[in-house]
């Protein structure tokens, strides 16, 4: 059997989305999807990056060995990207404590397919109406399609991935990210954690611990200069009121240079006097 399914994922990392693991194991089907791909950004005028296969996804074991009632509390997935697409387009954070979250206003943002073959993103956000530390109920207006899309707080931190919704009584439902399955998601970001520098969409980003770098950065002797982006600066830049010119490779010069024929000096922290 041919079987076409869609879904919605945000990033947490600039390689990494999470969504619900039903998207890709079906317990109806008895097995995984045998490929997915994620369109980033995509709209219904264009597709900014393409159709990017996945890498590999991660998910529970429980999701797949409990029965599809039990297993409604695993089922959140870890897709792995082969590039950090995410550099582009922003990340959101994971939850800093497990307090009740009950009364908050959460925000979700995903592909709702009213048409399956219309890509249109919606928000919508509604303050959470239960919270009894497995699953948050609230009533944020979702479609099938939203399945896996984040549930945000006001900080723009992940607290649970949309999972559920309940026509009939209006209230819909995410799995809450608890101490159950954070311990799962860190060890998944550890081990496919980015390191060094990464070409992305024709701009250059370094990392170091999976963290994106910024402002000044000595790399292997050489200095640096990445924007607020993390992306990889050349040619003159102003930065705190002081003139440095990076080469090609980004590199910072000093000394004496022959800049567009004309000479300029530098001094050995880089600035131009």
């Amino acid at each position: 059997m041919n079987v076409e399914g869609r879904g919605s994922a945000n990033f947490i990392k600039d390689n990494v989305l999470i969504t619900a693991a039903h998207n890709y194991y079906r317990h109806d089907y008895g097995k995984e999807a045998d490929d997915i791909y994620v369109l980033p950004a995509v709209s219904p005028s264009q597709e900014p990056f393409g159709k990017i296969k996945v890498k590999e996804v991660r998910y529970l074991k429980e999701f797949r060995n409990l029965n599809s009632k039990d297993a409604r509390e695993y089922d959140l997935a870890l897709l792995i990207l082969e590039e950090p697409i995410g550099a582009k387009l922003g990340t959101l954070g994971l939850p800093t404590s497990q307090k009740n979250l009950t009364g908050i206003t959460v925000t979700i943002t995903g592909y709702p397919s009213y048409n399956f073959k219309v890509h249109q993103m919606y928000t919508d956000k509604k303050q959470v109406l239960s919270d009894d530390g497995m699953f948050l109920d609230y009533q944020v207006d979702t479609l099938e399609g939203s399945s896996g899309s984040t549930v945000y707080d006001a900080s723009h931190r992940v607290v649970g991935v949309h999972t559920l919704g309940d026509g009939a009584n209006q209230i819909n439902s995410a799995v809450k990210l608890n101490e159950r399955n954070l311990p799962f998601i860190y060890s998944v970001l550890k081990g496919y954690s980015l390191e060094g520098w990464k070409k992305i969409n024709g701009s250059w980003y370094h990392y170091r611990q999976h963290d994106k770098q910024t402002g000044w950065q000595e790399i292997n002797d050489t200095w640096y200069y990445l924007d607020s982006s993390g992306k990889m600066l050349t040619d003159w830049q102003k930065v705190n009121g002081k003139w440095y010119y990076l080469n090609s490779n980004g590199a910072m010069v000093t000394g004496s240079q022959t800049i567009d024929g004309k000479v300029y000096n530098f001094a050995s922290s880089g600035e131009w006097i």
